[in-house]
């Protein structure tokens, strides 16, 4: 596969809202996520699915999803880049927010291998 037919294939997924399975399809085994959350403070870095995987359930589990918008993909070489627009409530707080990131993904082997996340702001839960 090349990387557009990997972005689109990715894209398409999340935007039924179905990211389980856009991870389950595309993510290498060994996949690296970077999330540098504020310049104050040093970056998350996970590897391997299983990590990943256990930061979605959390993220699931402490925000109520009323929509999300998907954005891209914008595909270059071996990399594409993916827009989002989440509207959440944080349900620790109650806080109600629009969390907007930009994730770009590198490709390797028909496999996304590494995916860098950066937010506009930090996620609710980190504030």
């Amino acid at each position: 596969m090349t990387t557009a037919d990997v972005a689109q294939g990715y894209v398409s997924l999340c935007r039924r809202g179905e990211f389980d399975e856009a991870m389950a399809r595309f993510f290498s085994a060994d996949h690296v996520r970077f999330e540098p959350l504020d310049v104050r403070e040093p970056p998350i870095e996970m590897h391997g699915m299983e990590g990943i995987r256990q930061g979605s359930r959390e993220f699931a589990e402490q925000h109520e999803i009323h929509d999300v918008e998907v954005d891209g993909p914008f595909v270059g070489g071996m990399r594409f880049a993916v827009g989002f627009s989440i509207d959440a409530t944080f349900t620790p707080t109650g806080r109600r927010a629009t969390i907007r990131k930009l994730d770009v993904y590198t490709v390797q082997g028909g496999a996304i291998v590494r995916s860098e996340v950066y937010y506009s702001a930090p996620p609710l839960s980190a504030r």
